[in-house]
């Protein structure tokens, strides 16, 4: 299973649309293996995100945003 297909799989299982953040700690509980990446923890030690949180939600944001799969409102 790929990231784009844990997000889609969070997405569809959700009543109602959901922040970054949300999906972010439901990969934490459920997907535990999609947090702290070496790719995250990588991008932790070369300065590039302050902690894992803010990796996984970067990865979140640019996934949703180049996606034709998912619709991103930004207008909040």
């Amino acid at each position: 299973m790929t990231f784009s297909d844990v997000v889609r799989e969070i997405l569809a299982s959700a009543s109602q649309p959901m922040s970054p953040q949300e999906i972010r700690d439901v990969v934490k509980e459920k997907y535990p293996q999609y947090y702290g990446t070496q790719s995250h923890v990588n991008n932790v030690e070369k300065g590039h995100y302050k902690n894992i949180d803010h990796a996984l939600l970067a990865q979140i944001y640019t996934m949703v945003g180049t996606s034709d799969v998912f619709f991103c409102d930004k207008s909040q």
